[in-house]
């Protein structure tokens, strides 16, 4: 499958459609159709609702069937009783591509997963790409499509793939707030068509995207996500949180997307032989990203540390070693020369180099 010309619709867009669209503010059928609005998207926005003839100052449609020609997405905010149907609508309108949007399918039980059920086999009997369901929508650069933030986040190299929507929103707020660029995010929610391993080959030949961050909670395919993920890397890291790494966690990502966690030292391993970058804290997963997308990669691990205090030193010569890297210490030569620019009551400097508070402004700048 071409997977670039498969999700385009998704995420380039020329006008989406809004199943379900509210004049409620607090609904998330008010949010699909402000949020592209208010932030730049460049296509054209259609809100469907038989009871309004506006939502948001855009002409309102009472029926799919009422709507032009042309449209590449159909989002769904409706009941999920209701989206098969609706769904079923938008195909035979000719719509090129889902997101959902609605919650109460695989997540929520039996019946849910009869209802997701029913939206797999329409997808796929007319080969369209479909996000969701149970998510919490996508932000796309290309086309300044924001389906996902209340503010869109700053434009930049990176590409964030979240299985959950609240934590991805979490952390994408975190990074907006540090100055981090986006190239693109995608809640993919119960993955019931589309999953991380699509999105991954998708922006693996996205040439804007210089670094990718994941967060998985379970994989459908582990043979095929190992086969796409070593092709990426060896253009762009990746950065992953793989959630279920304990029982604990395991059992809520059940109930979360309906998704198996799986063997976390299966999947450690996995992660080690095709070269992915395993964050242990999400908290990390966007600095990780950011350094990795925007920095000159090292020739090799060593690495040299200089604080102003003795515990920095410490902790960092211990962090850079859990991370495999090597802290070697200085040849005398070297360490001579640091010691003639410190202060004299500073330690020797052999790697880490203790300034000793020092609080001279161009100390280390010339010990670098």
């Amino acid at each position: 499958m071409d997977m670039i010309n498969f999700l385009d619709p998704i995420f380039k867009p020329r006008a989406i459609a809004v199943i379900g669209a509210s004049t409620q503010v607090e609904k998330w059928g008010h949010r699909m159709v402000v949020r592209p609005l208010n932030t730049g998207y460049r296509g054209m926005i259609y809100p469907v609702n038989p009871n309004a003839r506006e939502v948001a100052g855009l002409k309102s449609f009472a029926k799919i069937a009422d709507l032009p020609q042309g449209i590449d997405l159909a989002v769904f905010t409706v009941p999920a009783p209701l989206v098969p149907q609706a769904l079923r609508k938008c195909l035979q309108h000719g719509i090129h591509g889902a997101l959902i949007i609605s919650a109460g399918f695989a997540e929520a039980g039996q019946e849910g997963e009869k209802l997701q059920e029913d939206v797999v086999r329409l997808a796929l009997q007319a080969n369209i790409p479909l996000v969701g369901p149970n998510c919490m929508g996508l932000w796309s650069a290309p086309v300044n499509l924001n389906l996902a933030f209340e503010e869109p986040p700053i434009r930049g190299f990176i590409t964030f793939i979240s299985q959950s929507g609240t934590l991805g929103n979490y952390l994408m707020l975190l990074a907006k707030a540090k100055g981090y660029g986006f190239h693109s995010f995608v809640s993919s929610g119960n993955q019931a068509t589309l999953e991380v391993t699509d999105y991954l080959e998708y922006f693996g030949h996205n040439e804007a995207t210089r670094a990718i961050i994941l967060y998985i909670e379970g994989l459908q395919d582990a043979r095929r996500f190992s086969r796409v993920a070593r092709e990426v890397v060896r253009k762009k890291p990746i950065v992953v949180y793989k959630a279920g790494r304990f029982e604990v966690g395991a059992r809520a990502a059940l109930s979360h997307t309906a998704s198996m966690a799986g063997n976390d030292q299966i999947f450690e391993a996995l992660c080690r032989q095709v070269g992915l970058i395993r964050c242990y804290d999400p908290l990390h997963a966007c600095d990780m990203a950011m350094a990795l997308a925007t920095q000159p990669l090292p020739r090799s691990n060593r690495v040299a540390i200089i604080s102003g205090g003795g515990g920095y030193c410490v902790t960092m010569a211990e962090s850079a070693v859990a991370w495999d890297l090597d802290v070697p210490r200085l040849d005398p030569p070297a360490s001579e020369k640091i010691r003639k620019i410190l202060q004299p009551f500073a330690p020797p400097p052999w790697n880490p180099v203790d300034a000793g508070a020092d609080v001279r402004p161009m100390s280390y700048a010339r010990v670098l």
